[in-house]
Parts: structure tokens; sequence; C-alpha cells
């Protein structure tokens, strides 16, 4: 009977990750071809982007702390849930009209506050699975989020040559329905976690992001490592079309792209646990940083279409693990009180501060430079959190919040 449970918890955790990353899928990589197709220009298009993640960095650790104070009362679920409705109602809005550039603005920071804050929650959900000793495979529900990303890439690549780029805010729309009624059908999650405070240390209360960001060095360091590395793919990321049609590609090569990139990271979801056991979380970590500034160098020294799908390979060894892997190092390195603000502050260094940086520096670039300087900078930003990465010393001791509770909770 709770092989039973445990096999329904993980079919609708998958099918929340899927219909999430449709989502992302848009916001990620088809925003800028939609925005291009409106008349914005690449500096007002940098601008939009960075305004949504400021607002993302601003607003996540918000809601987790409202999320900390209420965990007892209100579940999870129902937080995505809230955050859905909104990100609904606001794609209705700019699917209708295109706004002047000042209230886009507007938009793209109500955007930032709730639709770029539901990953956090999605993720935190599965530490607090876990920490009751649930049985819930993540890397494999993640790797489901990456086949929605493969089959996304593809249809949207040519839904945008066919019906132009507004028909994405309609996948939009369809995809937090999904997510809704994803949410609506798991359960809640109940009982009382084991204890993850730190060895020799008494921490039952949850500290603030600040605190967080104080008392667990090891994390401090990766998280400005992971800050680095994402303002330098997003950099690459942002502009990708841009990167394509120079190369002599469309739209639907750059959907081709982005499907190479998604379906190298399936197989991850099958053995990432086993690679983890091998090599330990932190080496894998480590790895994650290296291969992420190779890719982004062969993008930026790719001379044809077929050196930027080759590239994109490197995502299984890059990305890939990282999806995976910082979810089981915040389990490893902050106690269960912490989870969802480690969860927080991760995503507020990949889409907030990675986003924020990289669209404003990326626009610029492009429209003073081109779409070269936008790669080689990108790349540089990769390699400073490689360099990071590797000083922080993970192949060393662990973090004083790791204890042998999280550690049979995540590799049982």
């Amino acid at each position: 009977m709770k092989q039973n449970k445990d096999t329904k918890l993980n079919i609708h955790y998958a099918e929340i990750q899927a219909s999430y990353w449709i989502v992302g899928t848009i916001f990620c990589v088809f925003t800028v071809p939609m925005l291009q197709e409106r008349g914005y220009t690449a500096v007002e298009i940098g601008t939009l982007t960075a305004l949504r993640a400021v607002a993302a960095i601003v607003m996540q650790p918000v809601w987790a702390g409202i999320q900390s104070r209420c965990r007892e009362r209100v579940p999870i679920k129902r937080w995505i849930l809230l955050l859905c409705l909104i990100s609904l109602g606001l794609t209705v809005m700019e699917w209708l009209q295109t706004f002047r550039f000042p209230a886009a603005c507007i938009l793209y920071l109500v955007y930032g506050a709730t639709l770029f804050c539901i990953q956090p929650f999605v993720d935190a959900m599965a530490t607090q699975f876990m920490a009751v000793r649930k049985r819930l495979n993540y890397s494999f529900c993640r790797c489901m989020g990456s086949v929605s990303w493969a089959v996304s890439c593809a249809v949207f690549g040519n839904a945008v040559l066919w019906f132009g780029a507004d028909s994405i805010l309609v996948f939009q729309g369809i995809g937090l329905i999904l997510t809704l009624l994803a949410a609506i059908s798991i359960e809640t999650c109940r009982g009382k976690a084991e204890n993850g405070t730190e060895k020799g240390a008494n921490r039952p209360e949850s500290e603030s992001v600040w605190q967080i960001v104080k008392n667990y060095p090891r994390f401090r360091w990766f998280l400005a490592a992971s800050a680095c590395m994402f303002v330098g793919n997003y950099m690459s990321y942002n502009f990708l079309a841009d990167v394509v049609r120079k190369l002599g590609g469309s739209t639907a090569d750059m959907g081709y792209v982005q499907f190479i990139a998604a379906v190298c990271e399936i197989p991850v979801g099958f053995f990432f646990l086993k690679i983890q056991r091998k090599l330990t979380n932190r080496r894998v970590m480590a790895g994650v940083f290296f291969f992420v500034f190779l890719k982004l160098l062969l993008v930026d020294l790719a001379g044809s279409i077929q050196v930027l799908l080759t590239a994109q390979v490197l995502q299984m060894f890059g990305l890939a693990f990282f999806w995976s892997g910082n979810i089981y190092y915040i389990f490893e390195h902050l106690p269960e009180v912490n989870h969802v603000k480690g969860v927080a502050l991760v995503t507020v260094c990949n889409m907030g501060i990675g986003a924020c940086f990289g669209s404003l520096i990326s626009g610029n670039l492009l429209q003073y430079f081109g779409i070269r300087a936008v790669t080689a900078a990108g790349t540089f930003c990769a390699f400073a959190g490689l360099m990071i990465m590797l000083l922080n010393g993970l192949g060393e001791r662990k973090d004083s919040a790791k204890t042998s509770a999280a550690e049979n909770n995540v590799f049982s």
C-alpha cells in the first residue's frame, strides 16, 4: 500500500514538473522573440527581462519568509495555486494587448513577483516530502520536466513560424492551467520531518535568508558561483535567436537547438543518484560549472549551426546535473526548516541575479557591440563561477549543516 502511495506521489509530482516547464520554456527561451516581434528594441527587451528578474530577487525571499511563518497552516501546494492564478491573469492581459514600454515594465515586474517565484515552491515541495521520508525520486521527476522542455522547444519553435510569436502566450496559459490541475491533484505533505539540524548545534527555528547566507559559508560561496554562472548562461540564452540568425538559421532552428539540449538532460534523471553516490554531490556540482563554461565557450566559438547543435550535448553534464544536484545540495547543507528559503536563494541567484544582470548586460552589448560580445562576456562570467566553485573546496569536508538524518532521506 505504501509503495502504491509513493508511486502515485511520484506521478503527480512529475506532472507538476512537466507542466511547469512548459511555462519555463516560454519565459526562458521564447519571450525575447515575442518581444522582438512586438517591436521592442534590444535595450528595452533587456530592461524588461531584467525588471522581471529584479522583482524575483526581491519577492522570492519574501514569499519564502511568509511561507515559513505559515508552514503549519498553509501547504506549499496552495502557494503554487495562488501564483499560477495570478500569472494566468497576467498572461491573458499580455495576449489581449501590446503594452507601451512603461506599462510593459509594470507587467514584467509583476511577472517576476509571481511567475518567476513558482519554481522555488515546486522544488521546495520535493524537500518537504523527502524530509518526512516519502520515497520521492526528485531526479526522475525533474527529468520529466526536461522531457516537457524538449517537446515544448520543438513545438514552440515551429509554432512561432506558423502562427507568430504571440501564439506562445496561448501555450503559456495552457501550461499554467496544467500546473494548476497538477498542484490540485497532488497530496498535501503531512507528518513530522526528520530533524535536519547541524551536528553540535540546536537550530529549531527557521533562520532569515541573511542568517542562512552568514551561517553556512560553503552554501554562501555556492550561491556566489551559481550567480556568476547563470549571468553568463542568460547572456548567451536571452539572445540565442540572434546567435542562430548570425549562423544562418531560423526560429525553428533555435527550437531544435533547445530541443537537443533538453533531450540530453533526460538520461540524467535515470542515473543521477548512482553517479552522486559514487562521486559525492559536491564533486558532481563542481563538474557542473566546468561543463557549463565549456558549453558557453563552444557557443562563442561556433562558426556554424552544426557546432552550435553539438555544444548543446554538454547540457547533459552541465545544467542537467545542476537542476537535480542543487536540491540535494540544499538538503545536505541546510536544516529542514530552512529548505524553502534555501531553494529560494538558489533561484534568486539563477532566475533572479543571473537573469537580471545577464539581461541588462546582454541587451546593451548586443545594441552597441553585437552578438559576439554577448557570447564572449557570457563565457567569461561562467569561467568566474567555475573558479569560485573550485576555490570553495567542495572536495573537502561537508558544511556543518549536514546531518546523517538528511543523508538517509536523500540517498535511500
